[in-house]
């Protein structure tokens, strides 16, 4: 992503209704972290939306990710049970979004 080779991402398929991961936290991890990008493979003019939220609440992150760009997350996930990352595409692009190194701290 964005010319980085991540050897373990976390890759969603994005297509133009919102698709949904929830990821166990289990209340016992301190932070979430990782590095969101659009795969080098995709087409050029990608975009996705991205809203992360946790324990069903409103979001608590949202961006949009172009190709050829890669933001940073870093978030509190002290006592949360469930994380959820909802991604839809921007426009009429289908394609995939990947969260880089995406883990627990």
């Amino acid at each position: 992503m964005n010319g980085v080779d991540y050897p373990s991402a976390l890759v969603m398929f994005s297509i133009r209704e919102v698709r949904k991961l929830e990821i166990d936290a289990g209340r016992r991890q301190d932070r979430f972290r990782g590095s969101l990008g659009i795969p080098d493979d995709q087409d050029s003019d990608s975009a996705h939306q991205v809203d992360i939220s946790l324990d069903g609440a409103n979001p608590i992150y949202s961006a949009v990710v172009r190709f050829g760009e890669t933001k940073e997350i870093d978030l509190d996930v002290t006592n949360v049970l469930r994380v959820r990352i909802s991604v839809s595409s921007v426009g009429t692009e289908d394609g995939r979004l990947g969260i880089g190194s995406a883990r627990f701290d």
